[in-house]
């Protein structure tokens, strides 16, 4: 469940305010899958939180890759944006949460397989990497970005936020539904 909250005495997630994107989006999703996320969107990080409130996407913490280092790097040379950051973090314990309690499942495998599948082209294209075809094509980044309100909308950015929320939402069932299936079926 996604509440976007106005005050920090509710949160327990940080991110930024403002134009939204598909790494924070889907962030969100992947904590939402641990728990309930009420998420307080501002333009600075507060002075003092409390120590158990997970901030992403902004701040320069363990979870923002806006950082000279980008806050690491994957084996292959990818720079972790804050969808991978929280991945990398919280998959594991995710998966195990979710998979079945009664077959053998190799964890890794599955993580590696969403890592690769979801979160590395969104890690990329908010990083500016950029994603080699010869053709221009439509991909999730773009689609999160377009959800942002335009010019001649009437709705708000929170609105908008919780529709790509709940998009990424069905995006990352499809995808560990097709993992789930290709890897049980071996």
């Amino acid at each position: 469940m996604l509440n976007i909250v106005k005050n920090l005495k509710d949160a327990n997630c940080i991110t930024h305010s403002g134009k939204f994107h598909a790494d924070e989006i889907m962030a969100t999703v992947i904590l939402e899958k641990l728990m309930p996320v009420n998420l307080l969107r501002v333009s600075e990080v507060p002075k003092t939180i409390k120590s158990d409130i997970i901030v992403f996407d902004i701040g320069g913490g363990k979870f923002d890759h806006h950082q000279k280092n980008k806050n690491g790097y994957r084996k292959n040379g990818l720079p972790y944006a804050s969808a991978g950051l929280i991945w990398q973090e919280f998959g594991i314990r995710i998966i195990k949460k979710i998979a079945p309690k009664d077959q053998e499942l190799n964890y890794m495998a599955i993580f590696k397989n969403i890592d690769q599948k979801l979160i590395q082209g969104i890690d990329a294209i908010d990083n500016g990497v950029p994603i080699s075809i010869n053709f221009s094509c439509m991909h999730i980044s773009k689609i999160i970005a377009d959800f942002n309100p335009s010019w001649e909308d009437t709705t708000t950015i929170e609105a908008q936020f919780k529709k790509a929320f709940k998009m990424c939402q069905e995006i990352s069932k499809r995808v560990k539904n097709a993992t789930a299936s290709s890897l049980f079926s071996l």
